[in-house]
């Protein structure tokens, strides 16, 4: 079966078919193709007199396909790029980490990662991400600038902070097939890196770091390397990956593998509250389009939908609500300790999976076709992602039986793997048993409201094929031909 769109034609199942066709040009995102991309998505200004940002597939083979690469085959994802990259080294470079971020910085061996917390003193989330120890002395923390260049400038270190963000690209590939496809791209045998480790490798006599680690829940890796061998790498990967079934993701489909695998996102699911640091702000000032993750840092660049309301402060969040208390070391001083521990002895919010009842869903779809019905906005796509723009996120008031509201539901997907309507839910810990009915409100304040039911379940709520603990010794080692 052959599918029109944007003018090209490609094969519904694999959009990529040739490596020769990959093409890529200026405007469209780095180190993603150009051509056979199916939908484009056009990134809105990131704020009044800016450029128009960069140009992505909405999806290639389709959000159902796509989303079930990371469970059957593999899904192969380069909408990370440009990630934010800062190495932090020196004698002090430990120092200002555990000066900073909420996690336990002694016990960090080299060659593994940290999901690196940063928090404003209120104890409200800054930013997360990964944070890699890699040789002695030497730090690398993604996606925590443009914040952690603001920490480390407000003290003296016996240390350096280097942004190296567009000399880095990193790719992912997440599913059963990931480890054989990366085997055979670099020749490696790769089974001994450990959920959460990583080691060097080379990919066509260029070196490689590969880390085992993936945002979906399943079976998955990251390849980094130097940017100048992007396209080239990105290539192999197709070619290498199209036996296996290999599915390229769009950035719609990449912002819908969070929600299983259990990792909220910072300008997809959540906003952060760097925005509310003053000296940040004031820092920002001086050059507030510096970094790919500025349009993270106002509130003013993202729309707040959903029945919790316009105010942006009901899109934050502790790290308790998101289910990353558990990075929490509190045998250090860190930024934001004293709140933290203020929230963990009073806060009353964990973190659960929301399964929204079918019933009502279907419920909600025919209002649309009854004349007599009132308006309330429809689930027009799969996810509360917008199709145009970074700006536009939906959070909703969830209640228990009785009525009385108990949190929040936010970063609602629809699964085509567990056929489900699914969201992240801050709800109050005596309703966090397994299957309690509750009830999220949907519509937004001032227009007509419904109540959708919903069960609450596990957290994570993948548990196919998941990346800790998976035994790799199940998939064949690489053999040299």
């Amino acid at each position: 079966m052959e599918v029109e769109s944007n003018n090209t034609v490609f094969k519904a199942g694999l959009a990529i078919t040739d490596q020769d066709d990959v093409k890529f040009s200026m405007g469209f995102r780095p180190y993603v193709p150009s051509k056979n991309g199916g939908s484009m998505l056009l990134q809105a200004s990131l704020a009044p007199g800016q450029p128009v940002g960069y140009v992505h597939p909405v999806w290639y083979s389709g959000w159902r396909d796509e989303t079930l690469s990371w469970h059957e085959t593999c899904s192969f994802s380069a909408l990370l790029n440009p990630t934010p990259v800062t190495i932090i080294r020196g004698p002090e470079a430990k120092k200002f980490l555990k000066e900073n971020f909420v996690n336990n910085i002694d016990n960090f061996p080299i060659g593994i990662i940290k999901h690196g917390l940063l928090c404003l003193e209120n104890g409200m989330l800054a930013t997360h991400g990964v944070l890699m120890h890699t040789a002695e002395d030497v730090y690398e923390a993604h996606w925590h600038a443009p914040y952690i260049n603001y920490l480390f400038q407000l003290k003296k270190y016996d240390a350096e902070l280097t942004d190296i963000s567009p000399q880095r690209y990193l790719y992912q590939l997440q599913g059963p097939r990931c480890l054989e496809i990366l085997e055979q791209i670099t020749g490696d045998d790769l089974h001994d890196i450990k959920y959460r480790h990583f080691r060097a490798s080379s990919i066509d006599g260029h070196e490689v770091r590969i880390l085992r680690f993936g945002m979906a829940g399943t079976l998955g890796y990251e390849i980094h390397g130097d940017s100048a061998y992007a396209k080239e790498v990105f290539k192999k990967i197709l070619a290498t990956g199209r036996p296996y079934g290999l599915r390229p993701i769009g950035m719609f489909t990449y912002g819908m593998n969070h929600i299983e695998g259990g990792f909220p996102q910072i300008g997809v699911n959540i906003i952060s509250a760097m925005c509310e640091d003053e000296g940040f702000i004031q820092y920002l000032a001086k050059d507030p389009y510096s970094n790919p993750m500025c349009y993270m840092t106002s509130s003013e660049n993202i729309e707040c939908l959903g029945s919790a309301g316009p105010d942006p402060h009901n899109f934050m969040y502790n790290p308790f609500e998101i289910g990353l208390g558990g990075c929490i070391n509190w045998n250090h001083e860190f930024r934001g300790k004293k709140a933290l521990r203020k929230l963990k002895e009073s806060e009353d919010k964990d973190v659960a999976t929301l399964r929204w009842n079918p019933e009502d869903l279907c419920r909600l779809y025919a209002m649309q076709f009854d004349p007599d019905a009132e308006y309330v906005r429809q689930l027009d796509l799969p996810c509360d992602l917008p199709l145009f723009g970074y700006a536009g996120l939906t959070t909703d008031w969830v209640y228990d039986s009785e009525g009385k509201k108990i949190g929040r539901s936010y970063g609602r997907v629809q699964s085509n793997y567990y056929h489900a309507v699914l969201s992240f839910g801050a709800i109050a810990r005596r309703c966090r048993g397994i299957s309690t009915e509750v009830y999220i409100l949907r519509g937004e304040p001032g227009t007509h409201q419904i109540k959708i039911r919903a069960t609450v379940e596990r957290f994570p709520y993948n548990t196919h094929l998941v990346n800790d603990g998976y035994d790799v010794e199940t998939i064949p080692h690489y053999k040299a031909k």
